[in-house]
């Protein structure tokens, strides 16, 4: 099954008769999602360091990615001893900023995990257990270390994780479908960038049929010149059905590079007008609601030319 096949098939809750229905796991399997995945775990971690760094300024991605260099994978074992995530310290060669960042290795947990800077992670430890954000327990041969330099014996530790396993087995399957679903969502995204010729992930380049100072697919004026300039041709209209809706920019967000999220605000609140009242009346509440699910999926105002999966 291709991802978007189970992008299309997966569902997070049953519904009976109008009551939303949570659903136990029924074996610690269902915990545990696909491993295989469209991209290399070190591909997924270099474009996750580079749309978190603030100083790096993504213009090209493949010469991008080749700026960061990571470690080693450092293999993470969750409470039932699965590796759930591999860890990888970094450091961006050009701007010489460094630290480590947690990735997914199955589709039921979150694909990005953690990312910080300024700070590794030890490579030296035969085994790493990860039980929680910023909790790790990592073992030496003989005890446990935490990155605190806390020490915790072998028989301690086992009560611990045995407690954690049963945490582990009270998850429902629709938080971990949800979580599958944004998995899943974020890799299609990734794998999109990453097949984007230079010029289509270059946005900066501007064309006849745009305004000044406009570029990429912002400013077009002029569509016949814009088509013809950018893709060599045109195209004809035949056929079609007319909208009216609201003529907002993203000038009244007070915001750049978002005038994909404000088209999508557009068409949300035209359908407010239709009488859908659960949108908010406010188009300033629902541009904030498409930005945050937007950039739960993997959008940066670096990365505008990312597919957005929108459920709103």
């Amino acid at each position: 099954m291709t991802y978007q096949e189970q992008l299309d098939t997966a569902t997070t809750t049953t519904e009976i008769s109008g009551r939303i229905i949570e659903e136990s796991i029924t074996s610690i399997d269902d915990i545990y999602g696909s491993r295989d995945f469209p991209l290399a775990l070190t591909t997924i971690a270099q474009i996750a360091v580079a749309n978190h760094i603030e100083e790096f300024d993504i213009n090209n991605l493949n010469e991008d990615l080749n700026s960061i260099d990571l470690s080693k994978p450092i293999e993470l074992f969750d409470a039932n001893n699965h590796h759930t995530f591999n860890a990888y310290n970094y450091i961006i060669k050009d701007i010489g900023i460094n630290g480590y960042v947690i990735i997914a290795t199955h589709t039921k947990a979150p694909l990005i995990k953690e990312i910080k800077t300024g700070v590794t992670l030890p490579e030296s430890f035969l085994k790493t257990f990860y039980l929680s954000e910023g909790e790790f327990y990592q073992f030496d041969g003989s005890s446990y270390q935490t990155l605190n330099n806390i020490k915790v014996t072998i028989d301690d530790f086992n009560i611990l994780i045995e407690e954690r396993a049963k945490a582990l087995s009270n998850l429902t399957m629709n938080l971990l479908n949800s979580i599958e679903l944004d998995t899943i969502s974020m890799l299609n995204n990734m794998a999109y960038l990453t097949n984007l010729t230079d010029d289509e992930y270059t946005v900066q380049k501007s064309y006849n049929g745009q305004d000044k100072n406009a570029y990429g697919y912002g400013g077009i004026s002029n569509i016949s010149n814009y088509l013809k300039d950018r893709y060599g041709g045109t195209v004809s209209y035949t056929s079609g059905k007319t909208l009216s809706m609201q003529n907002f920019t993203m000038n009244a967000f007070n915001s750049k590079n978002h005038c994909a999220l404000t088209a999508i605000t557009r068409v949300l609140m035209y359908y407010r007008a239709e009488g859908y009242t659960k949108i908010d009346k406010s188009r300033a509440d629902v541009f904030k609601k498409v930005l945050a699910k937007a950039k739960k999926h993997g959008y940066t105002e670096k990365m505008v030319h990312l597919q957005l999966k929108l459920t709103i």
